[in-house]
């Protein structure tokens, strides 16, 4: 009883130590990497803190309680503001504390992956699992960011740990985990049914004996019931998701055959081997396969620069050696898991399948990423059983320093050169507008353009940490009237420009593309990549008056932090002449 009592204490050691390495990783330096934020990630940040204040999104137009997707920023999961709201909520708005309730819950999803490691094998493969969810690039990535879908696969994964070591009804209580991913992501609501039954079906018979059949029926028929009640209200209401739907019948399909067909020979096969449904099943595969690529997992990631690096994939190429051993291993020694994971894995691309939205995999189909990651602790334990211990901890040794050099590369990319290639995934030119807003400007006026003005007063909300409840009422206002104004600064479109400037700052953006801004004398706001001009200043009466350069260069990891430079520091750094 006392070795095992050591032992116990020994493991709970190594956990507590897995926990503050994936904090680390996770929360160290959040307020400067990643440099902004997308606006998807600033609708659902922005949704919950007024969730939180006034029980609605931030147009007073919906409420989570709904169980819709709100109609005033782009379509997203019904949910997951009002799960983010006591969280965002209570924490000013900042880059740091409002994504630090995400970090928590990509840092809780690596200890998930250990107790479901220890729950389907041992001990060792659990911490060795834990140890590489620890440092998996599509954890950090995704664990420093607000997106939904790393929140959907935290509660789909407690509902499979649930699952795993409960008996009787108490087996009842994965179903609201099953309710919380349904609907914190889009993406969960097309594998929901195949993934309760697979882990259903498992429980079932190998965790439970075959007993508790009701329990697993009454289960069963909750998630299918919840499923087609969604599915019925989608098309009911025309739920603006249903477009995103692949089918045979899109116009991009269509396009397709008539392409097919006029550079083929014309023979009456034509229509057998060049229609809607050929055509369409071919686009569907590729899809499903492109999500299991090289290229993809351990490259250079996805396409969408808002969930790559670009110069790195989700795993790290010595990952694809564990996984092959990993699969080698589970259906050699472990067939009944090895079923499970892999059933679960091979269900993981259907939301990338079914989009017709772009071809995007590491939001989508990344339910896949805490199995595999498991797969991999199984390669690495079974694969070094079959050493003798002084071999073993010679290999073990070469193992680790791999893993230590790959990490070195992957945070060498993401905070050092990411940050600048990459800039604008995360808005940082954003950033830098509302750094350059809170300027002791002299101006009567102030004018930002943008091709929706909606766009840049979110990001001088969150920035300035603005949002209370007597500004969600003037929000609200602003949605209903179009007129998007604080104190004096005026967020417009191209036809609201006034025809006199006189005394008055204009700052546009150069992608809203409107027609007669041609200034001789202006300066502008630079990017980081390569320095180019993002919004053109017109009137500028505060960094004009310091020595402004050509470009943006010898960025310093410090000068990321924009909010706390000077104004002679962040104009001379940031504003270039142009």
């Amino acid at each position: 009883m006392l070795i095992f009592t050591k032992r116990s204490l020994k493991m709970s050691w190594f956990l507590a130590g897995i926990v503050i390495l994936a904090s680390i990783f996770r929360i160290a330096l959040l307020d400067k990497i990643p440099t902004g934020i997308s606006n998807d990630e600033l609708d659902y940040i922005l949704n919950a803190k007024s969730v939180y204040l006034q029980g609605s999104d931030i147009s007073n137009t919906w409420n989570p309680f709904s169980l819709t997707t709100p109609s005033s920023s782009f379509p997203q999961a019904e949910i997951a503001p009002l799960v983010m709201a006591l969280f965002v909520g209570i924490l000013p708005l900042s880059l740091f504390l409002s994504k630090l309730s995400y970090a928590l819950v990509s840092v809780a999803t690596v200890v998930l992956i250990y107790l479901i490691a220890k729950k389907l094998f041992d001990q060792k493969v659990a911490l060795i699992s834990g140890l590489v969810a620890c440092i998996n690039p599509w954890l950090i990535f995704f664990g420093r960011t607000a997106y939904d879908t790393p929140l959907a696969i935290f509660f789909f994964l407690c509902a499979l740990y649930v699952l795993l070591i409960t008996k009787r009804w108490h087996l009842l209580f994965a179903f609201p985990f099953f309710l919380l991913g349904f609907y914190a992501y889009i993406g969960t609501k097309l594998i929901l049914i195949p993934f309760v039954a697979l882990t259903s079906y498992y429980s079932w018979r190998f965790v439970n004996n075959k007993k508790y059949s009701k329990q697993y029926l009454i289960l069963a028929a909750f998630c299918v019931a919840l499923f087609f009640v969604y599915a019925g209200q989608a098309i009911l209401f025309s739920n603006n998701r249903v477009s995103e739907i692949s089918s045979p019948f899109m116009s991009s399909i269509t396009s397709d055959v008539d392409y097919q067909r006029k550079q083929s020979v014309d023979t009456p096969l034509n229509e057998v081997f060049s229609n809607k449904f050929t055509v369409f099943a071919d686009y569907s595969i590729e899809k499903y396969f492109n999500t299991f690529s090289p290229n993809f997992l351990f490259l250079s990631g996805d396409s969408k620069p808002q969930f790559t690096l670009w110069e790195h994939g989700v795993f790290y190429v010595v990952d694809a050696i564990f996984i092959i051993l990993g699969f080698y291993h589970l259906l050699k020694r472990h067939r009944k898991e090895g079923l499970l994971i892999c059933s679960l894995v091979l269900i993981a691309p259907l939301p990338s399948v079914v989009s017709n939205v772009g071809n995007s995999y590491a939001i989508r189909s990344m339910l896949m990423a805490p199995l595999l990651l498991i797969i991999i602790g199984i390669g690495i334990k079974n694969s070094f059983d079959v050493f003798k211990p002084r071999l073993k901890l010679v290999l073990g040794f070469v193992v680790v320093l791999i893993y230590i050099v790959q990490l070195a590369n992957f945070l060498n990319i993401y905070l050092l050169r990411n940050p600048i290639y990459n800039s604008e995934s995360f808005n940082f030119s954003a950033r830098e507008l509302v750094r350059y807003l809170f300027l002791p400007h002299q101006n009567k006026n102030i004018y930002v353009v943008n091709g929706d003005p909606k766009t840049p007063i979110k990001h001088y909300l969150f920035y300035r940490n603005m949002l209370d409840t007597e500004v969600l009422n003037g929000i609200e206002e602003m949605y209903k009237t179009k007129k998007y104004k604080i104190g004096n600064i005026n967020f417009i479109n191209c036809q609201q420009i006034p025809a006199n400037l006189e005394g008055d700052l204009l700052i546009y953006e150069l992608g809203s593309k409107c027609k007669n801004l041609d200034f001789s004398k202006h300066i502008a706001i630079g990017q980081l990549k390569d320095s180019g001009a993002i919004y053109n200043i017109v009137n500028d009466n505060v960094c004009s008056n310091f020595e402004l350069r050509r470009f943006v260069g010898n960025v310093k990891f410090n000068d990321l932090d924009i909010e706390k430079l000077s104004d002679k520091d962040f104009c001379e750094k940031f504003v270039i002449e142009n």
